[in-house]
């Protein structure tokens, strides 16, 4: 009722909340790929309404992607969407499913697969003007350029995902999920803090942060951190991420916590416990399909070794 209320009065927040609410109650009841082909259909009967109803299924894709969902199901609901939207014509449906798909292919190291899947959702994205998804897609795809070790790329597509975040009606969750990428630049420790600086500034006036992509964050932070020697500030983003990942008991939450928490430990000068973590993570990401996570800590297990 929400949901129809707000579209009737072309409220597009409010629309994409009521659209936000009804995916997470899809996904606690196993429905969501349901749900997902349910919006195609809307959107083909109106299609001015497809930028609304796409984005507010993007924060559970996001949680599906990084959390339990198995990548052989989501690759599948991704495919199932990505078939029929090209089929019907349906270039926002089209664009989420290429951004979902390339997220999985990503997450799992398959880069070739990653990069051709985003760049599509971006030029798609762009072609029909849907801000939310060119930022998005232009995230992962700057994320898998640097997984390719192409950084001077890498950097330009996640600056542009930022510049394109601050103006999305999803700001709340982009903008966390691309600070995420950026405070973590490899190699370049003093290059992540001063990101962090930036992004700390910048996150503390973005109105009802979601808290899944405030968890993405702070774990994150606490590795750029923890990485100058920034001990204490790194566990005080550790401490801000573990109040709220027991919403997610599953998946791969507890290996990033592990990660963050080995690399405080490191900055204390703790060696052998943080080697112990970041091993106990490093085994974590392999068993829930993180190769580009397993690859991460596997070349920070060495530098210190």
């Amino acid at each position: 009722t929400a949901r129809e209320l707000s579209l009737a009065a072309g409220l597009g927040r409010e629309a994409r909340g009521a659209v936000e609410v009804e995916a997470a109650i899809a996904h606690s009841t196993g429905s969501w790929g349901t749900a997902l082909a349910d919006e195609l259909g809307l959107s083909l009967r109106a299609p001015d309404l497809a930028e609304t109803l796409f984005d507010g299924h993007l924060c559970v894709a996001e949680i599906l992607v990084s959390g339990g969902e198995s990548h052989a199901a989501l690759r599948e609901v991704g495919e199932e969407l990505h078939t029929s939207s090209l089929r019907s014509g349906a270039r926002r449906a089209q664009a989420f499913a290429a951004t979902l798909l390339g997220e999985v292919a990503l997450a799992a190291g398959r880069l070739e697969e990653a990069e051709e899947r985003l760049g599509e959702a971006v030029r798609v994205s762009r072609e029909i003007g849907a801000l939310t998804s060119e930022s998005l897609a232009s995230l992962r795809l700057g994320e898998t350029a640097r997984a390719r070790g192409e950084e001077e790329r890498a950097e330009a597509l996640l600056a542009d995902a930022l510049s394109l975040s601050r103006w999305s009606p999803l700001v709340r969750h982009l903008q966390p999920l691309t600070y995420s990428a950026l405070v973590l630049p490899p190699g370049d420790p003093e290059l992540g803090c001063r990101w962090l600086g930036q992004a700390e500034a910048e996150l503390a006036e973005v109105e009802n942060a979601c808290v899944y992509c405030g968890v993405t964050f702070n774990l994150a932070a606490a590795v750029a951190a923890a990485r100058t020697g920034e001990a204490e500030a790194a566990a005080a983003h550790v401490a801000a991420a573990e109040k709220d990942v027991g919403l997610w008991p599953e998946g791969a939450w507890h290996a990033s916590l592990e990660e963050a928490r080995g690399e405080v430990a490191l900055a204390r000068g703790e060696d052998e416990a943080g080697r112990t973590l970041l091993c106990s993570a490093q085994e974590d990401f392999a068993g829930h399909e993180r190769q580009v996570a397993v690859e991460r800590v596997a070349a920070r297990l060495a530098e210190i070794a």
